[in-house]
């Protein structure tokens, strides 16, 4: 039996297809063009808006979790909170609700975070749990304890007598 196994130097050589004709793209019309400006521009502005009000969710998250600021003069409202609660979330709509009575900088509003070290930290050293207001006075006593939920309008009337209570103490 003989082999017909042609060296690979001598194997036929494949025809190579012509490449497909490029269609030359059309002009596009000034209407088109300016179409397609008003389209892409308004999809930026719609993302650049976007992105400002998640980077300022963001910011006032990081800003509520600086346990540090707690006795630097200005009464804090603490929350103790676990991320996975839906009882903590609901409080914490509620408190920043009832907070907004108080936009002259009477409290600073913070979030212990139970679900880090430093949030677990802070709620063993005041013996509370999640679902927990802590309110302190400007140098960081504890003043009153809210557990459980509460709506807007059962906070805000606590928060206008610790807001007066801080205010006669001095701190």
């Amino acid at each position: 039996m003989k082999r017909n196994k042609r060296p690979a130097s001598r194997q036929p050589k494949r025809k190579l297809e012509p490449l497909p004709k490029v269609e030359k793209r059309r002009k596009l019309s000034r209407r088109e063009v300016m179409g397609l400006a008003k389209f892409y521009l308004g999809a930026a502005s719609i993302l650049g808006v976007g992105g400002w009000y998640f980077a300022g969710k963001v910011m006032a998250g990081i800003d509520e979790a600086d346990l540090s600021k707690i006795g630097n003069g200005t009464p804090a409202i603490v929350q103790i909170h676990d991320p996975q609660c839906s009882s903590c979330r609901a409080l914490q709509r509620q408190t920043r609700l009832a907070l907004e009575e108080f936009s002259d900088g009477s409290f600073e509003y913070l979030v212990a975070n139970i679900a880090t070290p430093e949030g677990r930290d802070f709620a063993d050293r005041h013996g509370v749990g999640h679902v927990t207001l802590l309110l302190m006075d400007g140098r960081g006593r504890v003043r009153n304890v809210i557990q459980g939920q509460r709506s807007r309008e059962a906070l805000v009337p606590v928060f206008k007598a610790h807001k007066e209570v801080s205010n006669i103490s001095g701190s």
